[in-house]
């Protein structure tokens, strides 16, 4: 009996969640796409482009999107069941709130390790060729006088994060650079935060100095 009833409770939280998500990125689609037009027909950009710089685009948005999706997924399914009285009917047959809600949390856990790897592995891909388009078409990029919510692989075990870099100063604020074990079977070996990071075109190897509280020294090796 209590398969059944979560077999139900998810089916119902899967679907509006799929909903949300479908509707939260087409909206947020609509409103870049408004923004950017005007930049596209500047540059005589094509159909394909556009589409194509919407596709990679696109799992970026998901990652903005779907902890909202998840969230208002919740919210209406547990608020459908009470309206229908089903939460009262499971209570008065002896099942607790804390069972009522093990679905939710089961698949939230699932989701957040999907979503983990999402983020680490297939939204810097995605980014990378997305920021190409955006250089050549949108004049953003290292020609800009900063860029926010960069995403990007630096080998194939690490990947970079900033919240946003200064092409003219050349430096980078809210850094964060994570070091994996293993490309298919990843497994986080260390995290580096920092405030600020200054790339130094003079240094052979490249290093980049950071300020974290205290100072910190990392080198990338290409």
């Amino acid at each position: 009996m209590i398969k059944l009833i979560y077999r139900y409770m998810l089916k119902q939280f899967i679907l509006t969640s799929l909903f949300a998500t479908i509707a939260l990125c087409l909206i947020f689609l609509m409103v870049s796409l408004m923004e950017n037009l005007d930049d596209f027909i500047d540059q005589h950009a094509s159909f394909k482009v556009i589409a194509t710089y919407y596709l990679y685009f696109f799992p970026e948005i998901i990652k903005l999107m779907a902890p909202v999706s998840v969230l208002l997924a919740t919210l209406f399914t547990v608020g459908k069941l009470s309206t229908t009285n089903e939460i009262t009917a499971m209570k008065s047959s002896g099942i607790s709130l804390y069972k009522i809600m093990m679905p939710f949390v089961i698949a939230a856990l699932l989701i957040s390790f999907g979503h983990l790897y999402f983020n680490g592995w297939l939204v810097p891909k995605a980014t990378e060729i997305k920021t190409d388009i955006e250089e050549k078409y949108l004049k953003k990029g290292p020609s800009g006088s900063q860029i926010f919510n960069i995403y990007f692989r630096d080998t194939p075990l690490r990947n970079v994060i900033m919240h946003y870099y200064d092409a003219a100063t050349k430096t980078g604020n809210g850094v964060s650079i994570e070091e994996y074990s293993d490309e298919k079977k990843p497994r986080l070996l260390k995290k580096f935060e920092c405030q600020k990071m200054v790339w130094d075109d003079k240094k052979t190897q490249k290093i980049v100095q950071a300020k974290y509280e205290s100072a910190i020294l990392y080198a990338f090796s290409q």
